[in-house]
């Protein structure tokens, strides 16, 4: 008996989750570019421009490594910036679980 693909919705993750899910993942209509990737990094993450731009260009993409947003997480919360914490670990948990790509080591900067 063969399975076919199946889509995951924001409801979907707002019930397997138990996070609130409003609106859309991101609102840009012409496709992410590495400079959009960078400042949402800087932005949401509250990562340094150097730090974004590295990561940006070894993923060749619209993509953040999970073991980088991993080292994020960790200084973020050492730091006590709680907030940039909690999206770097929601941004981990939903690319962990949900929107894991083929190699199941990057997360497309969209989910942000």
């Amino acid at each position: 008996m063969s399975f076919g693909e199946m889509t995951i919705t924001l409801n979907d993750i707002s019930c397997l989750l138990h996070l609130p899910c409003r609106g859309d993942f991101c609102n840009l209509t012409h496709g992410f570019t590495n400079s959009d990737d960078i400042t949402l990094a800087i932005d949401l993450l509250g990562v340094s421009l150097e730090e974004a731009t590295e990561d940006i260009h070894s993923c060749r993409g619209a993509y953040y490594r999970l073991d980088w947003l991993k080292v994020i997480f960790t200084c973020q919360r050492v730091e006590s910036r709680f907030d940039y914490a909690a999206r770097v670990y929601t941004l981990l948990l939903v690319g962990c679980i949900v929107f894991a790509g083929k190699t199941f080591t990057l997360v497309e900067a969209k989910y942000l």
